[in-house]
């Protein structure tokens, strides 16, 4: 595992390496949500992820792929540390589409404390922010449009709550403690995310990164394109117009064949 190359295969500028710093935490974080795109595809091609951090790297590295935030959250986690940040894996609950949160750990994110203060930082969760977030309850923060807001909820819990109503209307995204946890916690949560029928990963295929003016994203046989707040979506025809999109926009090759997993009808 090499640091350089993963500074490189995210996108990061710079000859020397970057001192741990708030400049090069919000780069980093910035340069990770631009090339690295939030996947499941290995779910639905046939190919098992497993909680480690060296197949992390081989698949996000060495084999230009994303991941979902076990693997992307997990190698970020990595990679900080390596630089001398101070950084801890917190453990989330995500509020799923019947408006109750899923398993304890079902969404693994990071703490960073620098120079007397935390940030949330978090490059695992697809449409997220793209710089990190200070760690302060009821402050809104705004990055490219979006306003984002932690609640302390008892004094067990915070919340993780996003707006895209000039700070009205949040949708809570997940809750989360600041209990330290270990990557191997998230073992049992990982298997779960990819072999439920009740989790979306297993149902839908998708492949999204952030962009400088929006985002882009592959939702099973939809392409579609945000720029601000205007969302364009292109149909696509068949799985070989799938894999072509997925080669040009996002740089990903995939050898396996589609698979829907574990007994799920193809749509």
């Amino acid at each position: 595992m090499d640091l350089h190359k993963y500074l490189y295969r995210i996108g990061f500028k710079g000859s020397k390496m970057p001192l741990a710093n708030l400049e090069t935490l919000r780069l980093l974080h910035y340069a990770h949500m631009n090339q690295v795109p939030f996947e499941n595809l290995d779910i639905h091609y046939n190919r098992y992820i497993e909680v480690d951090i060296e197949m992390f790297y081989q698949k996000i590295v060495n084999e230009n792929r994303g991941g979902f935030c076990f693997e992307l959250n997990g190698l970020f986690n990595w990679a900080l540390r390596q630089l001398g940040f101070d950084v801890i894996i917190l453990a989330a609950a995500v509020i799923n589409d019947q408006g109750d949160y899923g398993i304890p750990l079902g969404h693994l994110t990071n703490l960073v404390t620098l120079e007397g203060k935390r940030w949330l930082v978090d490059v695992g969760f697809g449409d997220n922010f793209v710089y990190p977030i200070e760690f302060v309850p009821d402050k809104v923060q705004v990055q490219k449009g979006r306003y984002y807001c932690l609640k302390q909820l008892d004094e067990t819990y915070y919340q993780y709550a996003v707006s895209d109503d000039e700070g009205a209307n949040y949708k809570h995204w997940w809750k989360f403690t600041l209990i330290p946890r270990q990557l191997d916690d998230f073992k049992d949560a990982c298997h779960y995310m990819q072999t439920s029928p009740d989790t979306h990963f297993t149902h839908n295929r998708v492949c999204s990164v952030s962009t400088p003016k929006g985002r882009i994203t592959l939702s099973d046989l939809n392409f579609k394109t945000r720029v601000g707040k205007e969302q364009t979506v292109v149909a696509l025809a068949d799985e070989q117009e799938f894999l072509r999109v997925l080669q040009k926009q996002f740089s990903i090759v995939l050898h396996q064949p589609y698979q829907p997993p574990f007994g799920i009808k193809a749509k």
